[in-house]
């Protein structure tokens, strides 16, 4: 639904505004209440849907904002790194902030299409075992995650190492995305270190 109401926002909304970023973040918070939406039918049969309450006092409450903090600082990190990067690269001249889009995007394939997807598929799993009494199965589902983690994406980072040029190639060149496009783009991700 996140999709859907982008890719409307982008096609009726955004060209009739003088300033068409603010259709994609209409579309963005349309999509946002649309995904939420959803979810109340059914939520309200569970009977799920109650009234929000804050509970601030509550130990698992203060329990989750603990656990949360190192996240949101890592997270803000990569922000701010993504912000100084870009505006490095904006004082670099034309296109320089576009190659480096595009350089994060190639260390985006490896990271955010498998690391991301096992760390997802496995929080559940070891949920579940954090809460066990024994933290040996614990232990043996995060090494098994690790290691398939490693086993893919090691071979991954150096293939995209070894041939950056022509997966830069086969994924943007064309139109005007040209040959000197592609070099420069080369050279930003050669220079490009993942943070998360």
């Amino acid at each position: 639904l996140l999709n859907v109401a982008l890719i409307l926002a982008a096609l009726f909304v955004s060209p009739r505004l003088a300033e068409p970023t603010y259709g994609l973040a209409a579309g963005v918070l349309v999509g946002g209440l649309l995904q939420i939406a959803i979810q109340v039918p059914q939520l309200r049969r569970l009977r799920a849907v109650g009234r929000p309450r804050l509970g601030w006092h509550d130990p698992a409450v203060r329990s989750v904002l603990l656990l949360m903090t190192p996240r949101l600082f890592a997270y803000g990190i990569n922000t701010i790194n993504t912000v100084v990067s870009t505006r490095f690269a904006a004082g670099l001249g034309d296109a320089s902030v576009s190659h480096l889009y595009y350089a994060n995007r190639l260390k985006e394939l490896v990271l955010g299409g498998f690391a991301v997807s096992i760390a997802t598929a496995i929080l559940p799993l070891l949920s579940r075992q954090a809460l066990e009494a024994s933290r040996e199965p614990f232990k043996e589902s995060l090494a098994f995650a690790l290691r398939l983690i490693a086993f893919v994406t090691v071979p991954a980072t150096v293939g995209l190492i070894v041939l950056r040029v022509p997966i830069v190639r086969v994924l943007f060149q064309g139109g005007r995305f040209g040959a000197s496009d592609t070099a420069a783009t080369d050279r930003t991700a050669a220079m490009v270190r993942p943070v998360e």
